[in-house]
């Protein structure tokens, strides 16, 4: 079968990004993986091996998104697993923690998909990251409570705008 795009996984230099990149690189797949720093995320690219390649893209920078993905060309599947580890409780609340999470997920999410809509392949999918912490909060995850039932609401939207283009949700934890 013929390919029909790239992997993208945006946050892809650790955690449950990177593990899914080496997953898809070994079957053979073109995998772009990001991070905020283009030095780590080509390092994580060469460490996955396969057709992977590196790109800088922080989401707390949204302005900045569409420059930073500018090169990608077809999108079969996007992953976007970028967080951050926030606590903010509302006792001790750190606004500049909290506005700059927020924008992360809730701003930085929806403009990579803005971004790379056009270039979705017909058999595209979308999955995004969240946390347990949407369903079991405790103390200092006020801010990343709140993000991730937003990141839960915006699956239904992506899904109805983007049809057919299949929109998920993870919440590992």
């Amino acid at each position: 079968m013929a390919e029909q795009g790239s992997a993208v996984i945006i946050g892809g230099t650790s955690g449950l990004g990177k593990q899914l990149a080496g997953v898809l690189a070994k079957r053979g797949d073109e995998v772009i993986v990001t991070g905020r720093d283009a030095a780590r995320a080509q390092a994580a690219a060469r460490e996955i091996g396969g057709r992977t390649r590196g790109l800088a893209v922080d989401l707390a920078n949204p302005s900045e998104i569409a420059g930073k993905l500018a090169d990608v060309g077809a999108v079969k599947h996007l992953v976007i697993a970028a967080i951050e580890r926030d606590d903010n409780s509302v006792r001790k609340f750190d606004v500049a923690r909290a506005q700059r999470l927020v924008t992360l997920k809730l701003v930085g999410y929806p403009e990579v998909v803005h971004v790379l809509a056009s270039r979705f392949s017909p058999e595209a999918s979308i999955v995004l990251f969240g946390g347990l912490a949407k369903e079991r909060p405790y103390p200092g995850s006020t801010t990343v409570t709140t993000v991730n039932g937003g990141v839960n609401n915006m699956v239904k939207t992506l899904a109805v705008e983007l049809a057919p283009v299949r929109v998920n949700a993870v919440h590992p934890g």
